[in-house]
């Protein structure tokens, strides 16, 4: 005979949506969207122009474009070059997916000329969903969320549902009602609670994650740093029962400096659930140039 905690999973497992393994994207009511993007200089003047052209253009040519002009990236002409190799190469593959290869880009509700009144997160579902299915949460850096990051994040996690909130340029400030705004939508879509997703936050996210976990450590079953270190107004927030989880390339100037090795030492006290990874002869842009390594060491802490 079942008893009523299985027959209540049963009955949620059955009431599934045959959604199938699919990147879509997922909208949602919201007042907590990003305020419209504002640049200054040059920057601003071509502005409208690259508006107009990501309603027109795949997300991959206006990541080149954006690389071409590097210096008002605060690149130099040596990185912006190396960084539209990679991107080049990476999207190439990315596009004869047949999961990517049409999937929608979200640059143009970040670039938004007006404050959004809805909410929008680009979602991967996989092909088996369950309740046993594990969820992350996925925070963009500066410049926009990029199917670059979800597909990579779906090669090393390809039975997870990936939830990625587009938040204007920067989800360094994202509000936690704008994340769980994304994630009551996706549920609502799946007919089930998402429970203690997995939080993981790149450059400008990354200190965003760190914003949202100290402030609801208990919403999320862990936070993972990428090319980020914890912002000062998180460093004496973490506490013990937390599990943190930092990854850098050893060419950033706070590792070379000493700076995150600093704040890990204070940190550990009071966290004990710590770890961080330095990558050898890697810099910011890790997760393009150190694919597999970046990737082997995320499979090895996505589980408690």
């Amino acid at each position: 005979m079942l008893n009523l905690g299985t027959f209540t999973a049963l009955t949620l497992l059955c009431a599934q949506p045959s959604i199938g393994q699919q990147v879509t994207q997922i909208r949602w009511p919201s007042k907590q969207t990003a305020s419209p993007v504002f640049l200054a200089g040059a920057q601003g003047e071509w502005l409208p122009a690259f508006r107009l052209a990501l309603a027109a253009l795949p997300e991959e040519t206006m990541v080149s474009t954006s690389l071409s002009h590097g210096q008002w990236l605060g690149l130099r002409p040596s990185e912006s070059k190396n960084l539209q190799g990679l991107f080049s190469d990476y999207y190439s593959r990315l596009r004869q997916s047949d999961l990517f290869g049409a999937a929608p880009s979200a640059l143009q509700y970040c670039f938004s000329e007006r404050k959004p009144s809805e909410g929008l997160a680009t979602v991967y579902y996989p092909k088996d969903i369950s309740v046993t299915t594990k969820t992350i949460v996925f925070l963009h850096g500066y410049g926009g969320s990029l199917l670059a990051y979800l597909h990579f994040l779906t090669s090393a996690f390809s039975n997870h549902v990936i939830v990625c909130p587009a938040y204007g340029i920067s989800c360094a400030n994202v509000p936690l009602s704008y994340v769980t705004g994304a994630l009551k939508a996706v549920s609502t879509r799946l007919k089930m609670e998402i429970r203690q997703p997995l939080l993981m936050g790149l450059s400008a996210g990354g200190f965003g994650a760190c914003r949202l976990y100290v402030q609801r450590p208990e919403m999320f079953s862990s936070l993972v740093c990428l090319a980020a270190y914890p912002p000062s107004d998180t460093t004496q927030r973490f506490k013990e029962g937390m599990r943190v989880r930092f990854v850098c390339g050893a060419l950033e100037s706070y590792v070379a400096d000493g700076s995150l090795l600093r704040q890990m030492q204070t940190i550990k006290p009071r966290t004990k659930n710590l770890d961080w990874k330095i990558l050898d002869e890697a810099d910011h842009f890790f997760l393009l140039s150190h694919e597999d390594l970046t990737r082997k060491t995320l499979q090895e802490w996505e589980s408690p």
